[in-house]
Formats: C-alpha cells, structure tokens, sequence
C-alpha cells in the first residue's frame, strides 16, 4: 500500500491543487496499488515515518505563515524523512517553507531548511501562464502562476520557463527536484495537466517502494490530448 499525507488540506488549497492528489490515486490504483490519504492539518500530530508521499499545496501568505510554525516543530522529522527517500510533492507558495528563510520586507521568517534557498516576498504577484522543458521529460510542462516571492539560490532548478512571466523578469528557471523532492511555484494542478510528469512521478513513487514493479499500460489518453491541445491553442506556434 502507498500511503499519501495531504497536509494543511483546509488551509493550503488553494487552484484546485488537490487534484494532484487525486489523480496521483487514481493513476497509482489502476496499476493494482491500494492507495491511502490521509487528511491532517495544525490540530493534528504528524508522523512522517508513517507515509510514503508527503503533498502540501498553495495557500494565502497568511495561512502560509500559521503552518510553518506548525511545521517548525517536524523540522527534524521532516529532514530525516527526505533523506530516507520519502516522495515529497509541494506545490505553489508551500514551497517557500522548504528554504532556510522567507524574507518579507525587514521581517525574516526561519522556515525548513531542507533546501538552500531564500524566498523573498514580491510586492506584486508575477501572474501568468506559463510553458517550460525540464530535462528529464521530452513534452512541454505546461502550468499557471501566481507567485508571490522569487527566490534566491545556488542549488540547481529543473523547470526552464519558455513563455510566460519568467522572460521577462529574467526569472526563466524554477522549481526543485532533487533526491524524491518535488517543489515548484507551478499550479494548475500541474500533474493533471502534464501527463507525462505525472507518469515520471507516479514511476518515481513505486520505484521507491517495489522492486522490479510490473506496469500496466497508462491510460492517459484524455489528458494527453488536453496538454497538446492548449499548447496549440494558447500557445500557437511559439514552441516550434
């Protein structure tokens, strides 16, 4: 079985980013893997030993600052768990938790620490649809944003935005993959939309748990049509 934890699914769930789990279920399911979420937010203890795919998706600046504190308290449990290979996927502002701080004007929170990177709040949100290439998959990532901070860091980014806000704030990579760490300002629900990102995590997650897992076909066939057909038409021809 493949337990997921949906965390602060009340306060962080914003852009329907829950469906990333639900699909996440589905796809794992129909391979033959009974599937589990659990539900839990502040007023709830938290062992991470106890699941296999940590989720937390994007929330207000204020909901965001309420479950860091909460968080605070896991920071060790929280390492101990990304180095043992827990799958975490951590979508939108939630990923500003993950750095050693999130600067806001002459405030400076402590957030994880599991990644080198600081998180700055903007003044104004960077809002659009955007399209990029990471270089472990051959299709077009396609997501929407509407991020707030920016980030500064010297570890390497997997997304290179192609069109959207980040050309022209000189802002064209982002996004963390690293180990079985998944983080990217991406919403939309990205898994939904990207089928083939979706495949490559879902084989990531039972690779992590079974050896020598034994796939069935993906039967994908709708969502891939969905990608190619709104990166032609939002799109058009930008991408050749």
């Amino acid at each position: 079985m493949i337990k997921i934890a949906h965390l602060y699914y009340d306060l962080m769930n914003l852009y329907g980013d829950n469906g990333n789990i639900k699909i996440l279920k589905q796809v794992l399911e129909s391979q033959g893997i009974n599937t589990g979420i659990e539900f839990l937010s502040i007023d709830d203890d938290i062992d991470f030993d106890d699941f296999d795919i940590i989720y937390i998706g994007p929330g207000t600046y204020n909901n965001e600052k309420i479950i860091l504190r909460h968080l605070l308290k896991y920071k060790d449990s929280i390492k101990k768990a990304f180095d043992n290979g827990k799958f975490f996927i951590i979508t939108g502002n939630a990923l500003d938790l993950f750095g050693n701080y999130i600067v806001d004007g002459n405030k400076k929170l402590e957030a994880l620490g599991l990644i080198d990177f600081i998180s700055t709040k903007r003044e104004n949100n960077l809002v659009s649809e955007v399209y990029a290439k990471a270089n472990f998959l051959n299709d077009y990532i396609l997501g929407f944003k509407n991020q707030d901070s920016t980030i500064t860091t010297d570890e390497p980014l997997f997304l290179n935005i192609i069109l959207g806000y980040g050309i022209n704030e000189n802002l064209n990579k982002e996004g963390f993959y690293i180990k079985n760490f998944l983080g990217t300002y991406m919403i939309g629900p990205i898994l939904v939309r990207n089928p083939e990102l979706l495949i490559f995590v879902v084989k990531k997650i039972v690779e992590a748990k079974y050896e020598n897992f034994n796939y069935k076909p993906f039967n994908l066939d709708y969502e891939i049509k969905a990608h190619d057909e709104y990166l032609k038409l939002y799109f058009k021809d930008k991408s050749n």
